[in-house]
């Protein structure tokens, strides 16, 4: 008769070691989620300006008024655009 009006049992506390790996494995995938942002805004960022790299010819060093030409050959050392 006892266990008609006794009250139920509260749950055990969760174990500490399974909620400080939640919050690692929470932590990790924020900040995976956080590089993947960065490397997309990046790939859009380089699209949409361009980049130096797609602007400069092959085998030219420099920018601006001092660019030196790498190869003479053809007559690229009298061609001041490279």
């Amino acid at each position: 008769m006892g266990a008609i009006f006794s009250r139920p049992k509260p749950p055990p506390p969760p174990d500490p070691s399974v909620s400080e790996a939640l919050a690692n494995q929470e932590r990790r995938a924020a900040e995976d989620e956080r590089r993947a942002n960065r490397r997309i805004a990046s790939r859009s960022r380089a699209r949409r300006t361009g980049g130096m790299r797609q602007l400069m010819a092959p085998g030219v060093v420099g920018s601006g008024e001092n660019r030196d030409v790498l190869n003479t050959s053809l007559g690229a050392g009298r061609n001041p655009r490279g």
